[in-house]
């Protein structure tokens, strides 16, 4: 029995989150989806948005929203126990085909368009938490310099993304180390050998390591890599990831 029942994958594009999204996806029972535009970005603006309604001070200045008189009519009625509990449910079912409910243990996806910031980051990982049940946050993360000599980043200027990935990193590093009960950091050259991290990943899971069956996993080409072994490049979208939150703003901001 694995020890979380969902599990994301938080990255840079080009990091080599393909090829972990594979290797997780090689445990029986794990159903790690790709990148999806990070739909429950959506949900987490709409809770927050639920959240302020409740607590708007229109609603506080009039003393009551049970009237349908008043603007804010309704708003402090809304059951935001229950918003999060039909979210969990939606969660699920759009990453868990009906025929496979039953057979998966854990469920998840990989995404690179999380927040760059720490305070963001922590509240949106946060929400993601209540309403992925028992959830593991993998950080992967690759060296600087490698990342940003991709063909993917070519438009970029490659002090700006260096000074980029590493304030992003430090911001979900310093997550990790205070989170270390649901929190994972993996190297993607680490995953390229098989080395100690990438066996106290399967630790983390609580899932018996299958060397084999990871052996397999990397010679097998993901995303747009050429070789997983050698100069490993994945993450197919079509633009960058990039450093504007604006829809983790406030709707007022």
């Amino acid at each position: 029995m694995a020890r979380f029942k969902s599990l994301i994958i938080v990255c840079h594009g080009r990091s080599g989150s393909t090829l972990l999204q594979g290797i997780l996806n090689a445990i029986p029972g794990f159903l790690i989806r790709g990148e999806n535009h990070d739909f429950a970005a959506g949900l987490y603006m709409a809770y927050r948005r639920i959240k302020r309604a409740a607590s708007a001070p229109q609603a506080a200045r009039l003393g009551r929203t049970d009237d349908p008189s008043v603007p804010w009519y309704g708003a402090a009625d809304i059951d935001q126990q229950q918003l999060l509990a039909d979210m969990t449910i939606l969660m699920r079912n759009v990453l868990v085909p009906r025929a496979q409910q039953s057979s998966v243990l854990c469920y998840g996806f990989k995404e690179i368009r999380f927040p760059q910031g720490a305070p963001k980051f922590l509240s949106y990982t946060t929400f993601l938490r209540s309403i992925m049940p028992e959830l593991a946050v993998v950080l992967l993360t690759r060296n600087h310099e490698s990342l940003a000599r991709s063909g993917w980043w070519k438009k970029e200027p490659k002090d700006r993304l260096i000074r980029r990935f590493a304030k992003a990193d430090a911001a979900r590093m310093a997550y990790i180390a205070q989170h270390k009960d649901h929190s994972f950091h993996i190297e993607y050259e680490d995953i390229c050998v098989q080395g100690p991290q990438t066996h106290a990943l399967f630790d983390f899971l609580d899932v018996p390591y299958a060397t084999e069956r990871v052996t397999e996993v990397l010679t097998i080409k993901h995303g747009n890599a050429k070789n997983p072994l050698a100069d490993y490049d994945d993450d197919e979208d079509e633009t960058p990831e990039g450093d504007d939150e604006d829809e983790f703003a406030d709707p007022e901001d």
